[in-house]
Order: C-alpha cells, then sequence, then structure tokens
C-alpha cells in the first residue's frame, strides 16, 4: 500500500472541501491511503506524529491555501526525505492582493515556480488534473514497489536453498554468464585444494592473441585458510606461451558471506586496491618474460539471491573489459 501524507491548512470549508469532495476519492481511486493529521486520532506530540506519518509515506500533497507556514514546512520535510510533492493551491493566490500584506493568500517566491496545480472548487476539472499528475507520480513508485517485492522474494528463495545448493547455483549462473560472453570451460590447475573442488571453475578466450582467463570461487565466506591457493597465481603452461602476446586473468571470487573491505586489504597484501573490493598485479607470465600478465581479485561477497550476483557479476565483467579494452 502506498501512503500519501496530505498537508493543508485546517478549519477552512473550503480547504476541506477539496479534501472531501475531490483529494480523497482521487486517493481512494488509485488505491492509495490518506495520512492528514487532523483526521488522525492520536495521542503524541504533533509534531512528532507529523514526522512519522511522513516518514512512512511514498509522495506528498500540498495545498499551499492561505500559507500555513506549517504546510511549507511539511512539504520542505517531504521533499528533502525525497518523496515527490504535488503542489495544490487556490486559484487566487497567484496574484498578489492589496489587502493581503501578511502574503497569506498568495503563493510565496520560492515555491511559484513549482508546477502547480490550481483550484477553485472539487469540480472534475481539478480532479482530472490531480489524477493525472498523481499518475504521473506514481509509475516510478510503483516500479520501485513490484522491483522491492520481487527482490525479496529472489532472497527468500535462495535463503531456503542449502548452503551447498547455494553455492552451486551462484557457479552455474557465472558459468553460463561467461558462457554467453564465449569464454570456454577450462580443466582446473593441478592445486589439490581446488582440482576436485565443486565450487570451481576455470574459463577462457582467445583473441587476437591475447588470452583471458577468468577464474570463478564461490565461497560460504571469504577467509584466508580458501584464498592461500587461489587458482589466479597459476602460470600459463610454457608449451602455451609463444601462442600469446598478451595474458589477462580475472578472479571473481563470490561469496554469501558479507566481508569488511579492511579484512580483503590485509589478506592480498601484495596486491595494489584499484576499487571497492578490487585488487590488481601486473607481471610477466611465469616462464617468458617478455609476455605481461595483468591479475585482477574481484571479491562479490555478500551474496543474497542469484540476480543479485547475476547483476553484480554482468556490472562487474562490463566494467573490466572496458578498463582492459576486452572484445
Amino acid at each position: 500500500m502506498i501512503n500519501c501524507f496530505i498537508a493543508s491548512a485546517f478549519d477552512h470549508e473550503d480547504v476541506d472541501a477539496i479534501y472531501d469532495h475531490a483529494i480523497q476519492p482521487v486517493l481512494k481511486e488509485l488505491k492509495l491511503n490518506p495520512f492528514r493529521i487532523d483526521r488522525i486520532e492520536h495521542n503524541e506530540d504533533i509534531d512528532d506524529r507529523i514526522f512519522r506519518l511522513i516518514d512512512q509515506s511514498q509522495l506528498c500533497i500540498a495545498d499551499l491555501t492561505f500559507a500555513r507556514p506549517s504546510v511549507y514546512y511539511e512539504a520542505g520535510y517531504a521533499f528533502g526525505s525525497g518523496k515527490p510533492v504535488i503542489y495544490i493551491v487556490r486559484r487566487d493566490h497567484f496574484r498578489p492582493r492589496e489587502d493581503d500584506e501578511a502574503g497569506n493568500l498568495r503563493v510565496h517566491f520560492d515555491l511559484q515556480m513549482k508546477n502547480i496545480i490550481p483550484w477553485t472548487k472539487p469540480n472534475e476539472a481539478f480532479i482530472k488534473r490531480l489524477r493525472s499528475r498523481l499518475k504521473h507520480v506514481l509509475r516510478p513508485l510503483l516500479r520501485e514497489q513490484r522491483t522491492v517485492k520481487t527482490r525479496r522474494e529472489n532472497e527468500q528463495r535462495f535463503a531456503a536453498l542449502s548452503q551447498n545448493e547455494r553455492l552451486s547455483a551462484i557457479l552455474q549462473k557465472g558459468r553460463a554468464l561467461l558462457h554467453a560472453r564465449r569464454y570456454t570451460k577450462r580443466r582446473p590447475p593441478p592445486y589439490r585444494s581446488y582440482e576436485n573442488n565443486p565450487h570451481y571453475s576455470l574459463l577462457y578466450k582467445e583473441v587476437d592473441g591475447r588470452h583471458f582467463r577468468v577464474h570463478l570461487l564461490v565461497l560460504s565466506a571469504i577467509n584466508k585458510t580458501e584464498l592461500q591457493f587461489l587458482p589466479f597465481y597459476v602460470h600459463i603452461p610454457r608449451e602455451q606461451e609463444e601462442q600469446f602476446n598478451r595474458i589477462e586473468s580475472l578472479c571473481v571470487v563470490a561469496a554469501i558471506r558479507g566481508a569488511r573491505p579492511t579484512s580483503l586489504t590485509a589478506l592480498l597484501p601484495s596486491w595494489t586496491p584499484i576499487a571497492n573490493n578490487v585488487f590488481t598485479k601486473n607481471e610477466m607470465a611465469g616462464f617468458n618474460d617478455d609476455i605481461p600478465h595483468l591479475r585482477t581479485v574481484v571479491f562479490l561477497d555478500g551474496v543474497k539471491s542469484i540476480e543479485d550476483f547475476a547483476d553484480r557479476f554482468r556490472s562487474m565483467i562490463d566494467t573490466y573489459n572496458e578498463a582492459n579494452k576486452k572484445i
């Protein structure tokens, strides 16, 4: 349910009429929950209650009629909280009046440039404009709600899997994403820690004499024991070196649990951090000192769902490829 906070002057018949016969019916039609402080029973400090209601709302309608300071303040608080604010006002407030020295019957200068919806009475013309503006404002809010709902469902589905199933699902997704980019699976290097590891894969691609290797390692948590034999350190076999003029290796370490950046830095003391959770080292390839070998380690920790991993993995690969000008 989307909540809408209504800021307006109280105890004015025309303001109440525009709310009762226009604003409230439109909100009900669009299945929005209205919050108007004088229509809600409570037993707390009114200011605290107002701020709580605004915090619980996703948008705000501010009726600037009678220029109440509280309305301007509440609209400013909502706007400052990142919530869309729809401004309305009685039509005669757009021009100053000689008998209005206090400025209570006009829109103040700081909001005069807003796209304010004028009203005279709760007629169909005003209702139509308010409905149209609300639908426009609601589109991204509803889209965000759907996104949040889908994300929660994905996380719940992922959490329901056993740990082994989660690790396997992440690895399988990573492989599929790399296969789509024309990487081919390769047998893992002969390190006893990884040769039989069901949650590790090595994939590669060759383009114009350049050899690209991607190591996928999926862990429940990132720790020193798991990383001490990173297959990322394996050199290209001597018989293959002459085929390439450049070797680039990327090791993606995905983990279900989160890790502190300081902990990651401590785990790779000889590597250069170049971004959050990204480390690099540029050396020559094993047996042939003429072939440069760029090595990069990227940590994708705190994976909450397969979709979460896939989004972060795609973004990371795109950034890595762009930085290294891959095809």
